[in-house]
């Protein structure tokens, strides 16, 4: 996997994306399990993420996630009947976001799984008698320590650890710079090409040097009545001139 440095926000807004577009999943929220107990009558089922410790390794990051899918009673005879529907219904969904997640297509960024997740059910659990399922997982990124890009007054100077940045101009090799320092390009040293102007038929083509000008010469209009010259008019190139006859 390439480096990307992941942070939290991109990966909870994209879990949001997944409950607000699941056609059974009616709610979403994020916080500390307390949060989940919300009113009696809100959009069931809801789906509630909460975070986990978030382990750093070499060149890797983990993040651990609870996330629980929940419905409330239902006005049915049957209680044990529709425990038994809803952690049914809830665990599909939870199969719904393993399946995009162990696929390895569903952030935008490279991932894998830590590990299988796991999928515990709950019945009459919580302050509003809930009923669901509570899925774990681990989501595992690439990540660098860094101590060149420190947003502070006594961020480091450059270092061994700062690796210098390379400058390219139209793809080739241009100048090697220290890290955290300040490059100013003067167009003048940088080579490019010659400019070409020319007509539609090619009948008038001249070569400007890269950074060079060209002025563009007068050009004459000649009218004739029976073979014979009666006006000469000069226009500046690119421009309109009006000729107007009077016919005796």
């Amino acid at each position: 996997m390439s480096i990307n440095n992941t942070t939290y926000n991109i990966i909870i807004e994209k879990l949001k994306q997944f409950a607000d577009g699941h056609y059974f999943v009616r709610s979403f929220s994020h916080g500390e399990v307390a949060v989940k107990d919300l009113e009696l009558n809100g959009e069931y089922p809801k789906m509630h993420v909460t975070p986990d410790v978030i382990n750093y390794g070499s060149g890797l990051k983990d993040f651990n996630f609870r996330i629980f899918l929940f419905d409330t009673p239902r006005s049915i005879e049957d209680k044990s009947d529709y425990q038994k529907e809803v952690i049914s219904d809830l665990t599909q969904i939870a199969e719904d976001l393993m399946g995009v997640l162990v696929n390895g297509t569903f952030f935008p960024f490279d991932y894998e799984m830590v590990q299988f997740p796991t999928v515990t059910p709950f019945i009459e659990e919580y302050e509003n008698k809930h009923t669901g399922v509570e899925l774990s997982i681990a989501i595992r990124v690439t990540y660098q320590y860094q101590a060149c890009n420190v947003p502070a007054s006594w961020a480091p100077v450059p270092t061994p650890a700062c690796k210098p940045v390379t400058i390219n101009v139209n793809g080739e090799f241009y100048e090697s710079a220290p890290a955290g320092s300040t490059v100013d390009i003067d167009c003048g040293s940088i080579e490019c090409d010659d400019a070409i102007v020319e007509n539609s038929d090619e009948s008038f083509v001249q070569t400007i040097a890269s950074g060079g000008s060209y002025t563009l010469e007068d050009y004459t209009v000649e009218t004739y009545v029976d073979g014979t010259l009666e006006d000469t008019q000069t226009a500046p190139a690119m421009t309109n001139i009006e000729i107007n006859i009077n016919w005796i």
